[in-house]
């Protein structure tokens, strides 16, 4: 994943023109969006997106969206008053980095690149815990729920107990979900809920 695309969101043209220009002149490809709805409207790159944190939509949100959109692009946060609890906020949704602005687009880069390796796996954790999101979203609730359960290291005693079902209503759920995840074994589908909920 080497850090030569990126996809910029930032609402202030100024601003926006000032960064992509700066990011031109290092040689690193910039394509510039006002909103991160344009962004979803184009194809697909494997892109790293630098988004301004400053407007109507927050990092928070945003990455969130996203996500619910089955994108797990990198995202660098950025603000012209970098406040902590929010850069925080940001970094544990899922951001890779938060930076005040103004900020040397060369650092940035060369930050990435010594990075490179770990937001590399960052990525592909995302990009895991999105399919497993998505595969997991044709279970009903209980079929999630005994899922869960038995992910959690519970009997089909326990669960039976736990949701007020017999032990063989939950072994029909667990059957029901097998067929539907298409998988062959209780252990797959344990590993596929874990990784839906990866950081």
């Amino acid at each position: 994943m080497a850090f030569s695309r990126f996809a910029l969101i930032d609402h202030d043209t100024a601003r926006k023109a000032q960064i992509s220009m700066a990011m031109n002149d290092s040689g690193t490809f910039c394509d510039p969006f006002t909103t991160i709805e344009e962004l979803l409207d184009t194809p697909s790159k494997n892109r790293c997106i630098l988004y301004a944190d400053d407007g109507k939509i927050s990092a928070v949100n945003a990455l969130t969206h996203l996500e619910k959109q089955g994108h797990g692009h990198l995202l660098i946060a950025f603000a012209n008053q970098a406040e902590v609890e929010r850069a925080s906020d940001t970094i544990l949704a899922g951001a890779i980095d938060y930076l005040g602005w103004p900020f040397s687009i060369i650092t940035m880069i060369e930050r990435l690149q010594d990075r490179e390796l770990k937001f590399a796996a960052i990525s592909d954790r995302r990009q895991r815990r999105i399919a497993a999101k998505a595969k997991l979203t044709v279970l009903t609730d209980r079929e999630m729920m005994v899922i869960e359960k038995i992910a959690e290291g519970f009997s089909n005693k326990a669960i039976a107990g736990e949701l007020k079902i017999s032990p063989r209503t939950v072994e029909i759920h667990r059957a029901n979900a097998l067929r539907k995840l298409d998988l062959n074994h209780t252990s797959k589908a344990i590993r596929l809920k874990l990784e839906s909920e990866m950081l």
